[in-house]
């Protein structure tokens, strides 16, 4: 397997991970979760872009998430927006994917 590295964490198949999801749909809620963490024994933290709040899925909300999260977490952070296809309740049409960061 080939190994990637996200921030300070290798994810290499050799050592499990724990990766805890942010699910909070509020921006308070959401440093709430964050700071919560750092008393768990995570290696990596997930947002789940998906399930913010309209507001928050779209810049500058999601930029503002995102320096919130970087200044609050202690690890490494992984941001995803899954589709409903995927399991998740972003109504995101195949294709419609940008990278904006």
């Amino acid at each position: 397997m080939k190994s990637t590295a996200i921030g300070n964490v290798v994810l290499d198949g050799k050592k499990t991970r724990i990766i805890v999801p942010l699910t909070s749909c509020r921006m308070e809620d959401l440093e709430a979760e964050a700071r919560e963490l750092f008393f768990l024994p995570a290696d990596m933290a997930e947002w789940r872009i998906d399930l913010a709040a309209p507001e928050l899925r779209v810049l500058p909300g999601m930029q503002a998430c995102l320096d919130m999260l970087h200044a609050a977490l202690r690890v490494p952070l992984l941001a995803t927006l899954r589709t409903v296809r995927e399991g998740g309740h972003a109504a995101v049409a195949p294709g419609a994917y940008e990278v904006c960061c």
